[in-house]
């Protein structure tokens, strides 16, 4: 990305929204349609995920200096905007666990709330999220939450009703990849593991299929930058202790090589 792109994109939600904020600071109503990329993140949009998190930090700046502001991070529109205009993004967020696709009659229902003159929310209140399903919901009907929502920003929406302790960690029922890498007889057997949950992983991140991850193409073929190979190397060194850099996972290493790097260089011991 450039630093045009960059500028083009942040500064269309960013300078827009500070000058209104400026300019007109006493309104009856102040409401940005944001977006839900500013919470969980857009791949290859970071430019437009940045200024919906400048609107939604503004919403509350705003109402901790007691004026008026909402923000609503808004989610996938169905039947209008950009998406029901493209057969292509409908069909890839036909695929894409985690969000719920918004009615028009939905959203107009929740812009008459917000624009209710005694509607007054406060603190956290001035932000909401619409259209994105929470990981207990996802878990309830034996769904595993998209990597995005395993996140620590989501674990208090982990929890399924009645019952204690986290459940982003179940899985959906699922195998534990650490393990099955303990219990594994051989280095060989280990780098399997390893190689099944990073093409698993990889399929929820980029949204693909697992049965088309081909573990003999290069991470970079993928489409994994920097950006993606940082959290990926945080997964491996939390679920495998392995520290494996950055740069091995960009250099063009296959899925099967980084898989057999994490078995050599992991501090797991074999149980039993």
């Amino acid at each position: 990305m450039t630093l045009t792109q960059w500028e083009q994109t942040s500064c269309s939600k960013v300078e827009t929204s500070w000058n209104l904020h400026t300019l007109l600071p006493e309104l009856d109503h102040f409401i940005m349609l944001s977006s839900v990329s500013g919470v969980v993140g857009n791949p290859g949009q970071s430019n437009y995920a940045a200024g919906c998190t400048f609107q939604d930090a503004l919403a509350r700046h705003r109402s901790q200096g007691g004026q008026k502001a909402i923000s609503i991070d808004l989610g996938v529109m169905r039947s209008v905007g950009v998406v029901a205009e493209s057969d292509r993004l409908q069909q890839h967020l036909q695929s894409n666990k985690g969000f719920i696709q918004i009615e028009e009659a939905e959203f107009l229902s929740l812009l008459d709330i917000c624009c209710d003159p005694s509607y007054c929310p406060d603190g956290d209140k001035c932000q909401m999220v619409m259209g994105l399903e929470t990981p207990a919901g996802l878990i309830a009907r034996s769904l595993e939450p998209p990597e995005v929502l395993q996140r620590p920003l989501f674990a208090s929406f982990s929890q399924l009703p009645g019952k204690s302790g986290s459940s982003s960690n179940a899985k959906a029922g699922g195998p534990d990849a650490a393990r099955l890498f303990r219990q594994a007889e051989s280095q060989a057997e280990r780098a399997q593991v390893v190689v099944e949950a990073l093409s698993k992983r990889l399929a929820r991140t980029l949204t693909m299929k697992f049965e088309d991850v081909d573990t003999h193409q290069a991470l970079h073929a993928y489409g994994v930058d920097s950006l993606i190979a940082v959290e990926l190397r945080t997964w491996l060194g939390k679920e495998f202790a392995a520290d494996v850099p950055v740069f091995e996972i960009v250099s063009g290493k296959t899925i099967e090589a980084v898989g057999e790097l994490v078995a050599k260089t992991s501090s797991l011991k074999p149980s039993g």
